[in-house]
């Protein structure tokens, strides 16, 4: 006899079912293969039960083949449930209807339905929720809807509604679904079998995300005694782009004079879903790129993006291509390398489902090569969160995309304590695992066996530096600007060093963390303290990145997203969760160059667009340091290509204005001569506004004059 097996999916806590084989042997065990997925295999002996579900009575993490758990069956609800529509259209109003049809035992007075919503879908209203039904009891004459009115009875029966609620404790079995859910009850008759409910969510709002389809979960507790058991198959609704209504444009935003380099474009609808749908023609215009095609031609149904090759810089550039027709958009400027570095953008600061995060590791990277075209990323999930299984899973992921040259992965993970803040960690090569945690040189010093709360109050940040000690890591501060109660710095006291802390999220969707009162800064706090009332404001003088300056630390800056959506670069993003990105300036798109670049801190941060900078000292580029002589010249130069229209240029000295600009184009360069005190160390920064409100960060350069 064959039965169904379920296994619980992180986050979202829904069930996944497979049909599972019988294993010999009396009693009930759980068998775990030693695979990436655990696979239960039961035995019911000569159990009754044409259909059950595996319930694991335990939390502990199965690593190995020969760990046993008990379980218990438990008989899945019946009946079925359907969708209509079952294929929306990405952020459209619409009134969607599920019908669920009772199955064989009926539902008692006081019973009804309860309709989950994975957090990952991300509607954006669930309407108003209409519950109707049909008596499939009465003759063919009689079949009618039987519309709800809080009170009305027809046949007895009174049909009620409660939800959209957020958090949904729906079964013992079921603990947490975290997207919402509708509940309809029964009272009064029971309704029987074939009879259909109908519950619409009239209004509803739906996601933005296209290309995916999400299950709207239906439990039913048929008894009326409060228990809701999930139905065997759930339905799904099926997302589709929008209307195709412009280009989405990447070309490298540096190149060589003569370097030939490529363009990817992609036709892309209001919310930034690639379109296959779309048909027709684009015309390309820009006197400075060679190699430029005059047209390219876009047939419904073939791949939504095209790949331009032969591209090259004319009269040394800047360029970007613009490009009509049928849909129109402009790409970010290419600018001529100096000194032969190319700038690569990336994330390094997204989560999965191995954690908090809505997608598979699989589904982030493949976000980030092909929809927003990133150069390199990272999956880097919560310590805290990440099982053994979780952790392997990342890393297979992490082998399988990186491809020198074309596409970097890191492997990394997010340390969180209360004695220190947030810590993003990255390492060039795999890091080992143990079951435990701790031993074989493994550095999540509380993965799987702790709870958040543990982790956080035994663990300061010196027993993470204590584990990375002779490691080949990097570690980035995150939430520079709030601290946990009872903390009282992060990134100072607590400072791992120039080599192993080299920069910080200087951006990320929590805001800036430049200065106390920075742009930024007050939707950051806003952010940070309805989400977590535990934390404390930051005070002047503290935890920011002119304080850390202040302090002597030579620090760069980079822009991440923290995010949890598993879409990193996601080019439809908005306050309050504006993600950032990492420029860093590196000779090749390897992980040996790119991270020996992040820890020299040539490297830059952006509210999310691709803005080019090149911020120099002395000709010296960002994030070094160069001597001065007492009577020599402080010469400070930039250049940058806004994706819009450039607002002001700021150079930035010792935490004070030094030059401002005014621009009235998409792109500025100037100079800046600096003739202040002599004596002593002086770090400079750039910063950048868009007229759009994006904005970017250089890392600083800092200067020591050398007195006589």
């Amino acid at each position: 006899m064959k039965i169904r097996g379920l296994r619980r999916t992180r986050v979202t806590g829904l069930w996944t079912w497979e049909v599972l084989p019988k294993c010999e042997g009396s009693g009930l065990i759980l068998d775990v293969e030693a695979a990436e997925d655990a696979r239960l295999e039961l035995d019911t002996g000569e159990g009754e039960f044409d259909l059950a579900v595996a319930e694991l009575l335990s939390e502990r993490e199965v690593n190995s083949a020969g760990d046993e758990l008990t379980a218990e069956l438990i008989r899945p609800a019946e009946g079925s449930a359907a969708l209509s529509p079952s294929r929306v259209v990405a952020g459209s109003r619409e009134t969607i209807a599920l019908e669920y049809t009772v199955g064989r035992g009926g539902i008692a007075a006081g019973g009804g339905i309860r309709v989950c919503f994975s957090l990952r879908s991300r509607w954006k209203s669930f309407g108003t929720p209409v519950a109707t039904y049909v008596n499939k009891n009465l003759t063919e004459g009689e079949l009618k809807d039987r519309p709800y009115t809080s009170g009305y009875a027809s046949s007895g029966i009174v049909l009620t509604t409660s939800g959209p609620e957020g958090i949904c404790e729906t079964s013992e079995f079921l603990p947490r679904l975290t997207g919402g859910s509708v509940t309809v009850r029964v009272n009064g008759n029971a309704l029987l079998a074939g009879d259909v409910l109908r519950l619409e969510f009239r209004g509803a709002i739906l996601p933005e995300d296209a290309n995916r389809s999400f299950p709207m979960v239906v439990f039913v507790d048929s008894e009326g005694e409060g228990v809701f058991r999930e139905l065997m198959e759930s339905p799904r609704l099926n997302i589709a782009p929008a209307r195709g209504e412009r280009l989405h444009i990447v070309t490298p935003s540096a190149a060589k004079p003569d370097e030939e380099f490529a363009a990817r474009i992609h036709v892309v609808d209001r919310y930034m879903n690639p379109v296959d749908s779309f048909a027709g023609e684009v015309f390309f215009a820009n006197a400075k790129l060679k190699g430029l095609p005059s047209r390219t031609t876009f047939v419904a149904g073939e791949v939504p993006g095209r790949i331009l090759t032969g591209l090259r810089l004319k009269d040394g550039g800047p360029a970007r291509m613009v490009a009509g027709g049928s849909v129109s958009g402009r790409g970010n400027y290419t600018f001529a390398s100096g000194g032969g570095a190319r700038v690569f953008w990336g994330e390094l600061h997204e989560h999965s489902t191995v954690s908090d995060g809505y997608e598979s590791p699989t589904f982030l990277y493949e976000y980030a090569r092909d929809v927003s075209c990133l150069d390199f990323c990272a999956v880097c999930d919560h310590a805290h969160h990440t099982t053994h299984t979780g952790w392997e899973k990342s890393c297979q992921a992490t082998r399988d995309f990186h491809e020198p040259g074309k596409f970097v992965t890191f492997f990394g993970y997010e340390w969180g304590n209360a004695h220190g803040g947030d810590f993003n960690v990255y390492a060039k090569e795999e890091i080992s695992c143990s079951h435990t945690g701790l031993g074989s040189g493994y550095p999540m010093p509380f993965i799987g066996e702790h709870s958040v709360e543990r982790a956080r109050e035994n663990l300061p940040v010196a027993a993470l530096w204590e584990e990375l000690k002779g490691m080949d890591v990097i570690a980035i501060p995150h939430h520079l600007y709030h601290v946990f109660t009872g903390d009282s710095s992060v990134g100072m006291d607590v400072y791992g060093g120039e080599k192993l802390e080299p920069v910080v999220e200087l951006f990320s969707n929590w805001g800036s963390s430049e200065y106390f009162g920075c742009v930024g800064y007050p939707e950051a706090e806003k952010i940070q303290l309805r989400h977590f009332p535990h934390y404390v404001k930051a005070e002047k003088g503290k935890f920011l990145l002119q304080d850390m300056l202040a302090r002597g630390y030579r620090v760069g800056v980079i822009g991440g997203s923290d995010a949890h959506i598993s879409r990193p670069g996601h080019l439809n993003a908005k306050w309050p969760h504006k993600p950032g990105l990492a420029a860093v300036c590196a000779q090749e798109l390897t992980r040996d160059a790119l991270f020996d670049a992040i820890r020299k801190r040539h490297c830059y941060a952006t509210t999310g667009t691709r803005i080019f900078v090149d911020f120099r000292v002395n000709g010296v580029g960002m994030g070094d340091v160069v001597d001065v002589p007492d009577e020599g010249r402080v010469e400070i130069s930039y250049r940058v290509g806004g994706t819009g229209r450039l607002a002001e240029v700021h150079v930035v000295k010792d935490g004070k204005l030094l030059g401002r600009r005014l621009c009235d184009d998409d792109t500025s360069a100037g100079a800046v001569l600096d003739d202040g005190p002599v004596g002593g160390e002086s770090y400079y920064y750039l910063r950048a506004f868009q007229e759009d409100g994006e904005m970017a960060w250089s890392s600083p350069i800092w200067v020591t004059r050398n007195q006589k």
